[in-house]
């Protein structure tokens, strides 16, 4: 005969078994995350080549330091898009023409590289620097962005 108390603890027990399952698959996937964030900080850091990742809303949520070493400013200090562009594009005609290169090349991408440009960036130190910009947009419509800098560097006057 069956007892009340073993298919109740049958039950519990596989219940048991499916949540702890779920809590390891959970610790599993969290681990992974974060083993995958710090190998792209590690990889960042490492990089000669300024980088940047931008929300698409367009907010820097993270520049590695060549970026900082290049243009002078943190991700904080950049804030956003508009102002990142008000700040390196100081001339309103150039900044109009690379806003308007920057939507026009964005447009329809929803995930995949972008064309590079090449433009002149007025870094926080005042030098006027040849930058090529590659973005790459991302599936969820952020932007992981290098930036290389090309022969030339001009003093501003």
């Amino acid at each position: 005969s069956i007892w009340p108390g073993s298919v109740m603890l049958s039950t519990i027990t596989e219940t048991d078994i499916r949540l702890v399952s779920v809590s390891l698959a959970r610790r599993s996937s969290e681990w992974e995350l974060q083993k995958s964030k710090e190998l792209f900080k590690n990889t960042a850091a490492l990089s000669q080549c300024a980088i940047s990742l931008v929300t698409s809303e367009g907010s820097f949520v993270y520049v590695n330091q060549r970026f900082k070493d290049l243009f002078g400013y943190s991700a904080e200090e950049v804030g956003d898009t508009r102002h990142w562009s008000e700040t390196v594009y100081p001339d309103p005609e150039y900044r109009l023409m690379v806003d308007t290169q920057w939507k026009d090349d964005h447009e329809g991408i929803h995930a995949g590289p972008v064309r590079s440009r090449l433009y002149a960036v007025t870094c926080r130190d005042g030098q006027s620097r040849r930058i090529l910009f590659r973005p790459i947009v991302m599936s969820d419509g952020s932007e992981f962005i290098m930036y290389e800098e090309q022969a030339g560097i001009e003093k501003k006057s």
